[in-house]
């Protein structure tokens, strides 16, 4: 039954394959690697034409009111159909920092950095950065659809066979193509979203005036000494129940004691 299958796998490759010399063989009951792959080829015209490259870059300046221009880049990259990936601000003593990751459009990108670098008066670092992927990319897209056929022709030998140690040999192989296929989608999604989306990492900062010296200093000792009370407090608090019971025994002593001292002095008024 596997020689009946191996025909079959001959006659549906000289009907798909022009040109193609290599033919599926059955090599030890399963099948060669020759079968694995389905050869694709592109023009390298259409290549050069159709560049895939990958856009990042990095933006970091100054800025007299941070909120407003958070608020301006928001507006902006909602103008280029952008979308955030991150959104931090942090306080320091100092100053107010905020730290932005943005999503545009690959074809937005270079007039989106153009708005945004016009409106900015100190800007202290700007890189921009473009891989070209384009080799990458029709790498993958070639061996997914290879890796597709593949899976439809054993799909179709499936439906011939016609004992279960060839269905069993064709399911386990089918099995390899699909798992093979899985990871070269998952890796070309992530590919497609960097070229279809390129990044910058905005990062920018607000300088806040500080009081004197001697005033901001006065400022963390009264707090630090707030925190401490506030925190002997809460022990005492964790506690109470001890203190009620070293409490009642201080209070038997005492009262122990004041009744020795009063016997004592009256038994000496009797003497």
């Amino acid at each position: 039954m596997l020689r009946k299958i191996a025909i079959i796998l001959v006659s549906i490759l000289l009907m798909t394959s022009c040109g193609n010399n290599k033919s599926p063989e059955l090599i030890s009951g399963k099948f060669s690697n020759d079968f694995n792959e389905v050869p694709q080829e592109k023009n390298k015209s259409t290549l050069i034409d159709t560049r895939k490259l990958v856009k990042t870059g990095t933006l970091k300046f100054e800025t007299n009111d941070a909120a407003d221009s958070r608020q301006k880049i928001g507006s902006l990259v909602n103008k280029f159909d952008g979308y955030l990936g991150t959104d931090n601000v942090y306080k320091y003593d100092n100053r107010i920092e905020y730290q932005i990751e943005v999503r545009i459009p690959s074809n937005n990108f270079d007039a989106f950095i153009n708005s945004l670098t016009s409106q900015i008066n100190n800007i202290d670092h700007q890189n921009i950065a473009i891989e070209d992927v384009t080799g990458k990319y029709y790498n993958l897209e070639a061996r997914l659809n290879s890796k597709k056929v593949l899976e439809e022709r054993y799909l179709a030998l499936l439906k011939k066979a016609e004992s279960v140690e060839d269905m069993l040999t064709i399911e386990n192989e089918l099995e390899k193509v699909r798992s093979e296929i899985e990871s070269i989608e998952s890796n070309f999604k992530i590919l497609q979203k960097q070229v279809s989306y390129s990044t910058l990492n905005i990062t920018f900062y607000e300088t806040i005036e500080q009081t004197s010296g001697l005033s901001r200093k006065a400022g963390k000792a009264f707090t630090k000494g707030w925190n401490m009370l506030l925190e002997v407090f809460v022990g005492i608090l964790n506690i109470w129940p001890f203190l009620i019971i070293i409490g009642l025994v201080l209070y038997i002593i005492l009262r122990f004691e004041k009744r020795r001292v009063q016997k004592e002095k009256e038994e000496k008024m009797k003497e």
